[in-house]
């Protein structure tokens, strides 16, 4: 993204508890030049349309403004403000009143949740990419943990693992560790939030979402984990399918249709694109 499409940055950041969440306001200026008022199309409704809101959990940030660029590129008039952070924060705080324009769920829990809720537009819902849970482990536990059911080996002290009933990861990881056998064990050495815990060497290993496991990269199409964190693999499908992640379109402040354009777009080829990290629109040129 170019220095003129960003005019402010604020960052705050905490693990776990403390959320981290990043703010970013990205203005409606098309790739390199600022649209003049009164050229027609979206540009008449510069000045008069609030910036869409958007949610996004923290490992889809540089992707998300990728997105914005290239969505802008046909719709310059369309200004975006983006909030980054845990995906529990952001389901927390639009079922809380802080209704978003647009905000992606990382699997059907979240999407189920706002729609009993009824902060869903009719026609808003885009599925942008799937994903699986993912089992992790330190380096020092890379021949200890193999498969699920190692959580309950007694080398490993303690396990990075969210069973919470609000969450995807939270609802498949608690029924993958009871099919497994393992649920009561694992709960006792459990701590949250799961791969932060690993990262910060707390753990010995970690069940997570796919998504959170790596590096975020728009120039390298290999996906490299965080540092201190070996994937061991993704829980088979026996255990827990693959979660759709999904765009919805909530009931926020900006006007309905261009929530619903916002996501639908996502949902096409070129944001999937840039969502998986690969294809010719994923990498900035």
């Amino acid at each position: 993204m170019t220095r003129a499409l960003r005019r402010g940055l604020n960052i705050r950041m905490g693990w776990g508890a403390r959320a981290w969440t990043i703010r970013v306001l990205v203005l409606g200026l098309s790739l390199g030049a600022i649209v003049a008022a009164g050229c027609g199309g979206d540009g008449e409704d510069a000045g008069k349309t609030a910036p869409l809101r958007v949610f996004t959990p923290w490992p889809f940030e540089l992707r998300m403004r990728r997105v914005f660029e290239r969505y802008q590129i046909a719709h310059p008039g369309v200004r975006f403000e983006l909030e980054v952070g845990t995906p529990g924060t952001l389901i927390k705080r639009a079922r809380q009143g802080d209704v978003p324009d647009v905000l992606i769920a990382m699997g059907p829990v979240e999407t189920d949740t706002l729609r009993g809720d009824r902060l869903i537009r009719d026609g808003g819902e885009s599925e942008i990419m799937k994903q699986h849970i993912i089992l992790a482990c330190s380096p020092a536990m890379k021949d200890v943990v193999k498969e699920l059911k190692d959580v309950a080996k007694p080398e490993v002290r303690k396990a990075g693992l969210c069973v919470t009933p609000i969450l995807s990861v939270g609802v498949f990881t608690r029924r993958a560790l009871e099919k497994t056998g393992v649920l009561k064990a694992a709960k006792a050495k459990g701590r949250t939030p799961p791969l932060t815990s690993l990262v910060e060497g707390k753990v010995d290993c970690a069940i997570a979402l796919e998504e959170f496991c790596y590096l975020e990269s728009l120039f390298d199409g290999k996906r490299v984990p965080l540092p201190g964190v070996i994937v061991v693999g993704e829980l088979p499908e026996s255990l827990c399918p693959e979660l759709s992640v999904s765009a919805l379109a909530l009931k926020g402040p900006a006007r309905p249709e261009l929530a619903i354009g916002f996501v639908q777009f996502l949902g096409g080829r070129e944001s999937r694109e840039i969502f998986q990290r690969r294809g010719p629109t994923a990498c900035p040129t």
